[in-house]
């Protein structure tokens, strides 16, 4: 029998006795019947929310945020502009495990607030890449998963080789994703921390910025572009303001082919959903997952190319993805949801091969054009080559202790006008309205 607020309420009472509750009401978390949720108030208008699973999987996503979040320094959170969710308590009810946070301010976005919203893509862009930027020691030292850029091309192989096993991928599709898995060029990435399960119900959203990010039960180390294959289902004029964000934010220079992987990703939920229709002998999977191979065709056909990365439309429509969802039963909605790691059997381990894309030996070719220079007795250039010299002799930076923000170099000023000073920023506003958790 479902958990009426009431009741969640005095699972709050029996879990923190100096807290009172005076109110309460239930919470709406969009993940389809996942969790049980209630906001409960104390006399002192403090707010917590309090939630239970209501199945294994959930309880397992659940046991994760709380792994996630509780080894999230004040460091850790400060480098993100928004709050997440903050734990305060744990109990047990009837063998569950309940979990209470701080309540965050703020509305569950939908799809259609993108239409209404001038420059939300924009800060839902940012927002992403500022999870990306945080380094990821304390994930890994939880133990999140951890995934390099070369598991994560065999996982995404293997996936392919499943469908393509299955004899029911279209072979123009096939063909595609079989191309875009064996091309070494697409997946020379940095691994970055990665939220897992991103999509318009994770976000909460304030009078004008995004107050708060909840999930974090799929949170690993691994591909960041897994976190914005979600985008490639809005409209292109949205993706693509999006998209310019996160650029703007993680300078994507250093991974330009991150939306390519991102549209892939998108498209192998095809694969996903077929195999789930084929594992549980559901031909109206089945049928719907072909149904919807053969409308990407005609968009790739449209394309005129056949390589992944050239989004000209969405793989699915926005209604078609909620449509979808909806449909599904509870069962199958735990075998597609998005905390699944690709190939989640096959259990594998870190291995630094980031440390590869980061190419320190760029600080001795530094030095060597400077000493170039040199010969043309340029003072201000011997003061640079002894500044540069000063770097090489301290210790070489860890790949998480690396810069987040690019280092501009300037050339030294006169005594008499001071260097500028560096700008600050400002801390997203807080918004009053309710928000549905």
């Amino acid at each position: 029998m479902p958990r009426s607020h009431l009741t969640l309420a005095a699972l709050v009472a029996a879990a923190l006795p100096d807290f009172d509750p005076v109110s309460s009401q239930p919470l709406s978390t969009r993940q389809h019947g996942d969790f049980e949720s209630a906001c409960v108030r104390n006399a002192d208008g403090r707010a917590l929310v309090v939630r239970v699973p209501t199945n294994e999987a959930a309880a397992g996503d659940l046991s994760m945020q709380i792994t996630v979040l509780s080894a999230m320094s004040a460091g850790v959170r400060s480098l993100m502009p928004f709050e997440v969710p903050t734990l305060v308590g744990r109990t047990v009810s009837e063998g569950a495990p309940v979990a209470l946070f701080e309540y965050i301010d703020g509305n569950i976005i939908a799809t259609s607030d993108f239409d209404k919203n001038i420059g939300l893509a924009t800060t839902i862009g940012r927002s992403i890449a500022y999870i990306h930027q945080v380094p990821y020691l304390f994930a890994q030292a939880a133990g999140v998963p951890v995934f390099t850029a070369s598991e994560t091309q065999r996982q995404s192989a293997a996936l392919v080789d499943r469908g393509r096993a299955s004899g029911l991928l279209p072979a123009t599709l096939a063909e595609r994703w079989r191309s875009a898995v064996e091309d070494d060029t697409l997946w020379q990435f940095t691994p970055s921390l990665v939220h897992g399960s991103l999509g318009v119900d994770r976000f909460l959203l304030g009078s004008d910025s995004v107050t708060g990010v909840l999930g974090w039960g799929a949170t690993r180390v691994g591909d960041p572009a897994w976190d914005l294959h979600w985008i490639i289902n809005l409209d292109l004029t949205t993706a693509s303001e999006a998209f310019a964000a996160y650029d703007e934010v993680r300078l994507s220079a250093t991974d330009p082919k991150v939306r390519q992987r991102a549209v892939l990703y998108s498209e192998l939920e095809l694969v996903r959903w077929l195999l789930h229709g084929v594992e549980q002998n559901r031909q109206d999977i089945v049928d719907d997952a072909i149904a919807m191979m053969d409308r990407l065709i005609d968009t790739v056909r449209d394309e005129g190319v056949n390589t992944v990365g050239q989004a000209t439309a969405p793989v699915l429509s926005v209604t078609e993805v909620e449509t979808l969802l909806a449909s599904v039963p509870v069962a199958a909605e735990v075998g597609i949801e998005h905390s699944m790691d690709f190939a989640s059997e096959a259990e594998l381990r870190y291995e630094v091969e980031a440390a590869e894309t980061v190419e320190l030996p760029e600080v001795a070719e530094t030095v060597e054009y400077v000493e170039t220079v040199e010969l043309v007795e340029t003072v201000e250039l011997v003061e640079t080559v002894e500044y540069v010299e000063h770097f090489e002799f301290t210790d070489e930076p860890s790949f998480n202790e690396l810069p987040t923000e690019p280092i501009a170099i300037v050339e030294s000023a006169p005594e008499d006008e001071p260097a500028p000073e560096p700008g600050t920023a400002e801390s997203p506003a807080k918004s009053d309205d309710d928000q549905l958790w």
